[in-house]
């Protein structure tokens, strides 16, 4: 793995080799901010997980991954940065420049190619199981305007 920053982004593309002797107190760390766009914009250090969406983009036939643990890993981190990877809205980024997917998929047709409704629980606030499916559909109600004439579908497990 390596450590980026997103400074050199569109000029030199350096990595930083984790092993390697680093003075980490001078670094500023992406620590707390789990918004990958936010991240590269202001140039944070952070972990390189790109490879992850590759990974994700090879499974055929799996309809639905669940990633639980570990506390403090970057769930969140990395579900934005595959919001950002694959949302209509953000195509013509340079968030990915030289990240490991860029390598992976360099020409990759899927990249910034559809639309996304993103639901983070993480925030869910809902005491019982009525509530939660309340919370969930006026989420899901909400996310579906944001993506214009696209046709959603909506599993009937969800909204039951």
């Amino acid at each position: 793995m390596a450590c980026h920053n997103g400074t050199d982004r569109g000029t030199e593309k350096k990595s930083i080799d984790i092993n390697s002797a680093i003075d980490w107190k001078s670094m500023e760390a992406a620590i707390g901010n789990s918004d990958f766009k936010d991240v590269r914009d202001v140039g944070a250090y952070f972990v390189d997980k790109s490879e992850l969406i590759d990974r994700i983009l090879r499974m055929r036939g799996v309809k639905a991954l669940l990633f639980t643990r570990p506390r403090r890993f970057g769930k969140s981190l990395n579900l934005s940065m595959i919001d950002a990877y694959l949302n209509l809205k953000y195509k013509g980024n340079t968030w990915f420049d030289g990240l490991k997917i860029s390598d992976l998929r360099p020409d990759d047709p899927m990249k910034n190619a559809s639309p996304v409704i993103r639901l983070d629980m993480k925030d869910f606030e809902a005491a019982t199981a009525e509530e939660t499916v309340t919370v969930a559909r006026t989420d899901m109600s909400a996310a579906s305007g944001d993506i214009g004439n696209w046709k959603i579908q909506i599993s009937s497990a969800l909204i039951r």
